[in-house]
């Protein structure tokens, strides 16, 4: 089996998800949710599969000997593809990695190592990066905030308001994602 395009990215997020060795429902949930949107060559069957073929050693060293950076750079920094477009991807590929290193509650050394790999081998600047992570710490707070006004508020009607307040300001933390990858774009 050989990769393409898009598969490259589906097998990135895949040894990402092994690399602190612990698979929850919810890393798996999110896994399938990012892969509905990616338009692949193969099911993300096949290259659990293929991932799973390629034998022992650590994730890092499989992404690197994989050359799946570079890889997907040279897929979505082509002509192939609009690349004015596509660079702004490589910041949501790094957002989709951080959301699935926190879902089951830590961001993990390994997890971590990875992300700042992709982040020098893609030229993405350290500001850039650290507000990427800012951006998940305020959505981890904000949902927090959440589940605490559906457990301990007993105004009802003031919990309704604050949740609606919430989930605008997590509409507006999509918005300054997408904002980062038109700025790396930009930059680039």
């Amino acid at each position: 089996m050989s990769l393409m395009y898009k598969d490259y990215e589906v097998a990135l997020y895949y040894l990402y998800m092994l690399s602190d060795e612990e698979l929850s429902l919810e890393e798996k949930e999110l896994f399938q949710g990012i892969c509905s949107t990616l338009d692949s060559w193969q099911s993300s069957d096949d290259i659990i599969s293929y991932c799973n073929s390629l034998g022992k050693g650590s994730s890092f060293s499989k992404i690197e000997g994989m050359e799946l950076a570079e890889e997907i750079s040279r897929c979505y920094c082509s002509n192939f593809f609009e690349s004015s477009v596509y660079k702004g991807h490589l910041i949501d590929i790094i957002w989709n990695l951080i959301e699935l290193g926190k879902i089951d509650g830590k961001y993990s050394i390994f997890e971590k190592q990875i992300v700042e790999y992709l982040v020098s081998q893609w030229g993405i600047s350290e500001a850039i990066y650290k507000e990427l992570l800012d951006c998940a710490r305020t959505v981890d707070a904000l949902e927090n905030y959440k589940q605490w006004l559906v457990k301990s508020c007993d105004d009802e009607s003031f919990a309704l308001n604050e949740m609606k307040k919430v989930d605008n300001q997590l509409k507006e933390i999509t918005w300054m994602v997408k904002s980062l990858g038109n700025e790396f774009v930009i930059c680039a």
